[in-house]
């Protein structure tokens, strides 16, 4: 692991975006495990910048994550090598079509990030096993 983990005063995901991410996900198995991952670790998503590549607003008003155009700007963000393996490796969790390479991608993750992946791997191999 090499960079250092997000300190404690980093800015956290606004709670109403959270909730309104959380609710859209509710139910949708890999969908809700990386809400739940991005949720957690939560600094990458107050980031106005990542919200503006990621989250889209319905005709309804109910907020969505774009993972498809998440994944075709993602290195249009200037970001850390730990923020963008987390943001892949999220991306890899809610759409299975998204391939990273996942030895690099665990090498720069930071030991917090890394604890918030592991257990929504878990999670998501529960899901998929019915344990």
């Amino acid at each position: 692991m090499t960079a250092a983990a997000p300190s404690s005063d980093a800015p956290k995901a606004p709670a109403e975006l959270a909730r309104a991410l959380t609710a859209w996900a509710k139910g949708h198995g890999p969908m809700e495990t990386a809400i739940d991952a991005l949720v957690e670790e939560a600094t990458v998503l107050a980031r106005r910048d990542v919200q503006a590549i990621l989250v889209r607003t319905d005709s309804a008003g109910e907020r969505f994550c774009d993972w498809v155009g998440m994944a075709t700007r993602l290195y249009h963000v200037r970001m850390t090598a730990p923020e963008r393996a987390f943001l892949t490796l999220v991306m890899s969790l809610a759409s299975p079509p998204y391939e990273v390479h996942l030895g690099r991608a665990l090498a720069d993750l930071d030991e917090d990030r890394a604890r918030v992946v592991f257990k929504a791997m878990r999670r998501a191999a529960r899901a998929r096993t019915g344990g």
